[in-house]
C-alpha cells in the first residue's frame, strides 16, 4: 500500500468514525441506552481521535518536517503514539464519568504509556542496529 492510499483511507476511516460519534452523540440517550450506548459512544471517540491523531503527526513529521527517508516507520510511529493517547484521553473520561478521576491516575496513565513507548522504541533501535 502507498503512503498516499495509506492516508486517504486513514481519513475516511477517521470520518466515519466521527460521523459514528456525532451519531451517538447526538442520537443516543445515554440514560436509556444503557452500557450499549456508553460503550458505543466510548469506541468511536477513541476511534476518531486515534485517526485524527495519526493523521496530525503525519502531517507535521512527514510533510512539515520532511522526514521522509522510511514512510512506514513514521506511520507506525505516529498510529502507536496515537492510540496511547487516545488511550489516555478515553481512560480518563471514563474514570471521570464513574467519578473515580484524579491527578495521579493521569500522571499513572502517561507513565504507563510513556513506559510502553520507550519499550517500543528500544526494540526498534535494537533491530535497526
Amino acid at each position: 500500500m502507498s503512503y498516499r492510499s495509506y492516508l486517504l483511507i486513514m481519513l475516511a476511516g477517521t470520518l466515519v468514525a466521527w460521523s459514528g460519534w456525532a451519531l451517538v452523540l447526538l442520537r443516543i440517550n445515554p440514560k436509556e441506552a444503557g452500557l450499549l450506548g456508553l460503550t458505543s459512544f466510548y469506541v468511536t471517540l477513541f476511534m476518531g481521535m486515534v485517526g485524527l491523531l495519526t493523521l496530525v503527526e503525519l502531517l507535521i513529521n512527514v510533510h512539515l518536517m520532511k522526514k521522509r527517508e522510511l514512510l512506514i516507520r513514521e506511520v507506525k510511529m505516529a498510529f502507536r503514539r496515537a492510540v496511547l493517547l487516545a488511550l489516555i484521553c478515553v481512560l480518563s473520561l471514563i474514570f471521570s464519568s464513574v467519578g473515580k478521576f484524579s491527578w495521579w491516575i493521569l500522571l499513572v496513565f502517561i507513565a504507563v504509556a510513556a513506559a510502553i513507548e520507550y519499550i517500543f522504541m528500544l526494540i526498534s533501535h535494537s533491530r535497526r542496529d
